[in-house]
């Protein structure tokens, strides 16, 4: 629907226009009234019309004026003149305040029509226009963005005016937690006109294109927009996101304004920026002069304890290892992908040795896919130690009766010892149980014994190792725990049915 504006100092006149119409029939609604032009400024401001019919002689500021100053601040108006002077004069300086039609006083209420139709087929054919314009200007932008070296290669007449010594602002808008949201591929359409609409009514030169999913880049002429308050409006349009959908947005807004050749480095700058989200947390504006310069970090590793502690039933213990392994993150600011890479790691290591391949659960698979969609560290840690104490109470419940739990930590130990002399005693000893005790044990649970399951481990190791062409056959038989090369040679032909060197041969 569009809005149409009257201005008359003649009272009778200007309700005559207003009532006697039915403006709904041409989707047209009066959004406006003033008796002069200076009042008609104010509320032109106020109100945004799309047409305006404004008498000629007013006092104070009359038609003529009133027209060449909201030329100044409003050049998409349509102006129709409405005077009972038909004189040369008048028309002349409508066509050069490009005063869109005319009409003569008395008004000729069956002229109206006309008049109104021909001013909202200009205005929907400007519209086609425009939105044919913004598609092509989103498109060269993208092009700036992704394709650098395109900028002068396919800037078309139309884009011309963008490339050229104004400056810029790039601002990188990110909703949180994207990937997690129901529906998010699908609304995402609607964020990103809710986005352009915000930004449509606050800045002349805004441009918003969609980045990526979830993500979208606001461009804007300081040229055009000088006098843009763009923190609070950038506060503003996080506010109002998270009014209408509960979703809250980060953004990034570089330090200095840019020409155009430097936007697609500073959209690479503002994505590293973007990375300050995991440690800042969800809705804030972020700017690159926050990130701290990258230290060489070693990560404690918690595998074999936090197995240990989850094996013997210490929730405890485990949750003050993951703790620990938090804040070492982020005490050190450890960037966001080595996180949840080590992360990864982890859950992969415990899926692996604290259920020798038994465990199907499909939310745990999930899980290590799972890592990488987070985007704040509280919402990781939260979501690994609610994984990790499944896994928790999946081996009380599973593995209910002790022996099993016993066996459990044997094989553990086994396998993250290999190289060394394993012995029963020490195996006992790590257990905290006598070395008869565990043999019985072991036996009664697995149908062999500890030192024919430390073969088999070795072998299965040294099988895996193998496949790594550049180790020598000596130096995999030290790595497995065994002192004599010969020896090794032996035992993995008895499991094999070759030698390490035909095994070596026959994978290649």
């Amino acid at each position: 629907m569009y809005k149409i504006m009257l201005v008359d100092d003649e009272k009778l006149e200007l309700e005559m226009i207003r009532d006697y119409v039915d403006w709904k029939q041409y989707d047209i609604e009066v959004v406006g009234a003033a008796k002069n032009g200076m009042e008609a400024l104010s509320v032109a401001e106020k109100c945004l019309p799309d047409i305006i019919i404004t008498d000629v002689k007013m006092p104070i500021m009359d038609g003529l004026q009133f027209s060449k100053e909201l030329r100044k601040r409003n050049t998409q108006v349509e102006i129709i003149f409405l005077s009972g002077y038909d004189e040369f004069s008048y028309i002349k300086t409508a066509l050069q305040l490009e005063v869109t039609d005319y009409l003569l006083k008395p008004l000729d209420f069956d002229e109206l029509p006309s008049v109104i139709s021909r001013a909202k087929e200009r205005l929907e054919k400007r519209k086609k226009e425009e939105e044919s314009q913004k598609v092509l200007l989103e498109q060269f932008m993208k092009d700036l963005l992704f394709n650098p070296s395109l900028i002068r290669m396919e800037a078309d007449i139309t884009c011309q005016r963008l490339v050229d010594n104004d400056q810029y602002f790039l601002v990188i808008v990110s909703i949180d937690n994207f990937s997690l949201l129901p529906n998010a591929l699908k609304m995402s359409h609607h964020y990103y006109h809710f986005i352009n609409e915000y930004i449509l009514k606050r800045a002349k030169s805004g441009i918003v294109i969609e980045t990526r999913d979830g993500e979208y880049g606001i461009i804007l002429n300081l040229g055009v927009d000088k006098h843009l308050d763009l923190n609070r409006a950038l506060c503003d349009l996080m506010e109002e996101f998270f009014r209408v959908f509960q979703i809250s947005i980060t953004m990034v807004l570089p330090p200095n304004p840019i020409v155009l050749e430097e936007i697609s480095n500073v959209y690479t700058i503002s994505k590293n920026t973007l990375q300050l989200r995991f440690y800042y947390g969800p809705g804030k504006l972020l700017k690159p002069e926050m990130i701290n310069k990258t230290k060489d970090i070693l990560i404690p590793t918690i595998h074999q304890d936090l197995a240990s502690s989850m094996l013997v039933g210490d929730w405890q213990k485990s949750e003050e290892l993951l703790n620990s392994l938090f804040n070492y993150f982020i005490e050190h600011e450890v960037e966001r992908d080595v996180i949840c890479n080590e992360l990864y790691r982890l859950l992969t290591y415990l899926l692996t040795n604290l259920f020798n391949g038994g465990y199907t659960q499909p939310s745990e698979k999930d899980a290590l896919k799972n890592i990488f969609q987070f985007d704040t560290m509280t919402a990781l840690k939260h979501f690994i130690q609610e994984n990790i104490k499944s896994l928790f109470q999946y081996l009380r419940e599973k593995e209910g009766d002790n022996y099993q739990l016993i066996v459990n930590q044997i094989i553990l130990y086994i396998k993250n010892n290999l190289d060394k002399s394993l012995i029963v005693e020490d195996i006992a000893s790590n257990v905290y149980l006598s070395p008869n005790y565990i043999r019985s044990i072991f036996k009664e649970k697995t149908g062999e014994t500890i030192l024919s399951y430390i073969t088999k481990a070795r072998i299965e190791k040294a099988t895996e190792l193998l496949q790594n062409k550049s180790l020598k056959i000596k130096d995999i038989c030290i790595s497995v725990g065994f002192e004599s090369v010969s020896y090794f040679c032996s035992l993995f032909r008895k499991y094999k049915g070759m030698t390490p060197n035909e095994f070596r041969k026959k994978i290649s």
